[in-house]
């Protein structure tokens, strides 16, 4: 297997949270289906064509990155309640001066395709909204079987499961570990798989996934299989594994 890694930069980007309705909240972080929707405007595939395509190809994924700063932008929209139209505000968080670094790994036949599709993309590359444009700053390719390691500290990034539940029902292994409380949820429960009527229409979900954000540094009493690259260790999730 191999692995490709793409270091992306993108002036504002915003990753809406599905759980909050009335204040788009953004993860820090592209989720999965944010990042697979960026492989498929390069590729050329829609949202269900390139759903296929992940799931086939048992494509893994990683991310890291750190963002400069974030603000709060002011949407208006008109609502119809009966014969009634009122207009109303919605906040939407946007996360500025974006870095990440984002990796595929899958067979080198895939791992071809999707350098040449990032290279040479059929449609405009963003992350996030629509005029969330990527430029990709640099590409880097190797060995996974190879390359892989498995660590303890994690930063900036995305894990699989309930990275806090998994540290606690750890406890009690002689491992020291260090991890960092905060008001807001860690661990979201994301859909990673959805059930499409057709290319571009309808659609709902048919999976969830527990994933972690992480943001500032945690030591850990269990290890995460992942990829080096200069500061950053990226560990590898698969979304679209059952």
């Amino acid at each position: 297997m191999e692995y490709l890694i793409l270091e992306i930069y993108t002036q504002s980007s915003t990753f809406k949270n599905p759980d909050f309705q009335n204040f788009q909240k953004s993860y820090h972080l592209p989720p999965p289906t944010t990042i697979m929707g960026m492989a498929g405007a390069g590729l050329g595939k829609g949202p269900l064509e390139v759903q296929n395509y992940f799931k086939n190809n048992k494509i893994k994924i990683g991310i890291y990155g750190n963002t400069l700063g974030n603000t709060l932008d002011l949407l208006k929209f008109y609502k119809k309640n009966g014969s009634e139209i009122k207009s109303d505000i919605i906040r939407r968080e946007i996360l500025f001066f974006n870095n990440f670094y984002m990796v595929f790994v899958s067979s080198t036949e895939v791992i071809k395709e999707l350098e040449k599709a990032f290279k040479n993309p059929i449609y405009a590359l963003t992350l996030g909204n629509s005029d969330s444009i990527s430029f990709i700053k640099n590409f880097y390719k190797g060995e996974y079987d190879i390359d892989k390691k498995v660590e303890t500290t994690i930063e900036n990034t995305i894990v699989e499961g309930d990275i806090l539940r998994e540290v606690i029902e750890n406890s009690d292994n002689g491992k020291e570990f260090s991890v960092y409380s905060t008001s807001e949820p860690i661990s979201y429960d994301i859909p990673v798989d959805f059930i499409y009527e057709e290319e571009y229409r309808y659609r709902q979900i048919n999976r969830r996934k527990i994933f972690s954000f992480v943001g500032n540094k945690m030591k850990l009493n269990i290890g995460k299989e992942g990829i080096r690259y200069k500061e950053a260790f990226i560990p590898i999730l698969s979304p679209w594994e059952e």
